[in-house]
């Protein structure tokens, strides 16, 4: 089943990701038609930090497909990587997410998160992290717990070909795309923007089933209703349509 949410981090502009309440309390009143939201945690200190509700649990709590981004830190085999990863379980217990996804490149010892008792997935990175497709096919290979996240606005850094090369690679796999437009030049822009060369290049994931993440830099309300009909369009009768 294909499950639309919507990535905090979008509003990073406006609002930081960290608070939840302020981003559910624009976002709830735009009647959005997505299934749930993922929380995005750039930093280790946000799950302090953040600040969420117990109506904002509540609120997450009655959708139906949540996950979390988890914080870009290292992840050991250590008492502060166990804390940060209870923490996030608590968080994810308490929204009922479905799945966390973490940067593959800062885990340092796969076989804690292995252990941690989420479901997680390792995100494609763009390519300023000079991480070449067969890393991932090595970690997933050595890991079969993980599942992957796939990045269209990552890839399209690549190339518009790459977005449809990484779905090939690792098509058994996918649990998550992140959905925005990009070019060489820009990404995470709304998909509203996207030219048809980069709609052919990504209709190949519309075809399974996975959670697709909204990851696109808004600000406006009248944007985030405008990308959020086009993104369920576009899952639903493809790019024509759309």
């Amino acid at each position: 089943m294909k499950h639309l949410t919507f990535s905090t981090a979008n509003l990073s502009a406006k609002i930081p990701p960290y608070d939840i309440d302020r981003i559910l309390s624009l976002i709830t009143p735009l009647g959005l038609d997505i299934d749930g939201v993922m929380l995005c945690l750039w930093d280790y200190t946000d799950l302090s930090i953040m600040k969420i509700s117990d109506s904002s649990f509540d609120i997450m709590k009655k959708m139906n497909f949540n996950s979390i981004h988890a914080p870009v830190a290292d992840f050991r085999d250590d008492a502060e990587t166990r804390k940060l990863l209870d923490d996030i379980k608590e968080l994810y217990d308490r929204i009922g997410a479905k799945q966390v996804v973490l940067h593959p490149y800062r885990i340092k010892d796969f076989s804690i998160i292995k252990n941690s008792g989420m479901n997680c997935v390792i995100e494609f990175m763009r390519p300023h992290k000079g991480l070449e497709i067969d890393y991932y096919s090595r970690i997933l290979e050595e890991n079969d717990h993980l599942g992957f996240s796939h990045d269209l606005s990552h890839a399209a850094q690549f190339s518009n070909e790459m977005i449809t090369e990484v779905f090939d690679r690792f098509r058994k796999r996918i649990r998550q795309v992140h959905v925005s437009f990009a070019d060489k030049e820009t990404r995470h822009r709304p998909m509203f923007y996207a030219t048809p060369e980069f709609l052919k290049a990504a209709d190949c994931v519309r075809h399974i089933d996975a959670e697709f993440v909204i990851e696109s830099m808004m600000t406006e309300p009248e944007e985030i209703k405008k990308e959020c009909a086009f993104c369920r369009k576009w899952l639903s009768k493809g790019a024509k349509e759309a």
